[in-house]
């Protein structure tokens, strides 16, 4: 799962309670035999251990879910496929000032999408470049961040202080 995108993620994990709730029922039959006990010793230590693998991958699956609601981590990699992917200046643009305004939007992602829309835009003719600087600096963004954004696009050295 390390290198999976996080929809790719979720529905393995799904998969991984469907097995294990398959299981479960198998394993706490009642035990009323010695060939019962029997199976059920035998049995015990792969539950167990598929029982932590299942509340292992559930919890980092629920932290990550947190971070990227908590972040506003999927609509900001949606804008940053499309400043990578996408030539719709007027789009790209109004998505970037719509996040810098989000107060979910750390600073580091803010940064990162002003660097990503400099790099792409850096030429076109109507590019808001300095709007966008003046963005991160209203939104709080660091001077550290903002210096890293500004040496993206060398025109843009100014517009850090």
């Amino acid at each position: 799962n390390m290198y999976l995108n996080f929809a790719e993620i979720g529905s393995n994990i799904k998969n991984l309670m469907e097995d294990f709730q398959r299981r479960k029922p198998k394993e706490q039959q009642k035990v009323e035999s010695i060939a019962d006990m029997k199976a059920f010793v035998e049995n015990y230590p792969q539950f167990k251990k598929m029982s932590g693998t299942v509340s292992k991958h559930v919890t980092v699956v629920g932290e990550l879910s947190r971070l990227a609601s908590e972040r506003n981590l999927l609509e900001v990699s949606e804008v940053e496929q499309e400043l990578a992917c996408q030539n719709d200046h007027s789009s790209a643009h109004q998505n970037v000032r719509r996040l810098l305004q989000n107060p979910k939007v750390t600073e580091f992602d803010a940064t990162r999408l002003v660097m990503l829309y400099a790099l792409h835009y850096e030429r076109h003719s109507s590019n808001s470049l300095p709007g966008l600087m003046m963005d991160l600096k209203n939104k709080g963004v660091s001077e550290k961040y903002r210096k890293v954004a500004a040496a993206v696009v060398p025109v843009l050295e100014g517009w850090v202080k």
